[in-house]
């Protein structure tokens, strides 16, 4: 017997999640970036910039030499400021503390080939 309840059902599926993606942004984009600079009432920030996109359209984006983000106010954007945030955190990881990015560097010697980072005390 029900008395009154309503019958027990599964709840509804959530919505499928949108593709997010974190990438730098290129400079053929600066259009398109300063619109969402634009929309947030603010100056785009100095490059070399992280973008995130959401089904194609950024909607957020974070300098990684100052760390100033913008974000279109329109869209719920809160958790891509994070991701942004947390890709910044591990890109500053990769970099030593002269600012320059590491690079594998694959050098031969006799049979064996040695594997380093440039600038982390390889010689080559």
């Amino acid at each position: 017997m029900n008395f009154g309840r309503r019958p027990a059902t599964s709840p509804r599926p959530l919505p499928p999640a949108a593709a997010v993606t974190i990438r730098v942004a290129a400079e053929h984009e600066r259009a398109d970036l300063a619109r969402v600079a634009e929309r947030d009432s603010r100056p785009l920030p100095p490059a070399p910039r992280l973008v995130a996109e959401r089904d194609g359209t950024v909607l957020a984006i974070l300098s990684l030499e100052t760390g100033e983000v913008v974000a279109d106010p329109f869209r719920p954007t809160a958790e891509l400021v994070e991701l942004l945030r947390c890709r910044a955190a591990s890109e500053s990881l990769d970099r030593p503390a002269g600012g320059r990015r590491r690079r594998p560097r694959i050098r031969r010697t006799g049979r064996r080939i040695q594997i380093g980072l440039a600038g982390a005390g390889v010689r080559g």
